[in-house]
């Protein structure tokens, strides 16, 4: 049934969120001051934080815009009614109105607005949130979201791991035996380029041959 499908995309979506919050956490991000980051520090941090936003986005995407077009028509009632329940929640979530486009042109789309203008120059003006408080109350109220989600659909939710054993995998077909022969040769090539075009600089093989 595709209920499955949309109440997997909720638990995978709301798991990864809590172990991402948890991360932050572990490392002491929520805790550090303004003077306190590494730069190391700061792209792990950076990278939990802009992920967490792309996955509640995911969230809000299959909420909003799929479960009620892509489930059973059986389910639509009791969608229709977990979404008068839950609105409260959906609401404090719709405040962050900029959610969505700093997703796309901050995080997602290379720092390009419309594939154009450079996206720093929205840089502070995005009503979308910026602190660790910020993703806290956001990831609040989702959870409310999905504590109704849960308590509507779980005996549905007991059969999901079932559903997903439906799908093989199919493993990988790469062969990985000449690999240091492909990396060489692309590296000769650059660098042959490098001296072809009167470049001083070239790169160097052993910064790349240890895997």
């Amino acid at each position: 049934m595709r209920i499955y499908e949309s109440l997997y995309i909720f638990s995978r979506y709301k798991q990864d969120i809590r172990y991402l919050m948890e991360q932050i956490m572990d490392f002491g991000y929520n805790r550090k001051g303004q003077n306190d980051w590494t730069p190391k520090e700061t792209s792990h941090y950076q990278t939990l934080y802009n992920t967490i936003l792309m996955n509640i986005c995911s969230y809000l995407d299959e909420y909003n815009k799929k479960i009620l077009v892509n489930t059973e028509l059986d389910f639509h009632e009791r969608i229709k009614t977990i979404r008068k329940i839950a609105k409260p929640a959906l609401k404090r979530l719709d405040e962050w109105g900029d959610l969505r486009s700093y997703r796309n042109q901050m995080v997602a789309h290379n720092f390009r607005i419309d594939g154009n203008d450079f996206s720093f120059k929205k840089l502070g003006k995005y009503k979308a949130p910026r602190t660790y408080l910020d993703i806290v109350i956001l990831r609040k109220h989702l959870m409310m979201v999905h504590g109704i989600i849960s308590a509507e659909f779980g005996n549905e939710l007991q059969n999901v791991n079932s559903f997903l054993n439906n799908f093989p995998v199919q493993e990988q077909q790469i062969d990985y035996s000449n690999i240091e022969n492909g990396l060489h040769s692309v590296l000769t090539e650059i660098n042959n380029l490098c001296e072809e075009n009167s470049k001083p600089y070239r790169l160097t093989e052993a910064l790349f041959m240890v895997l």
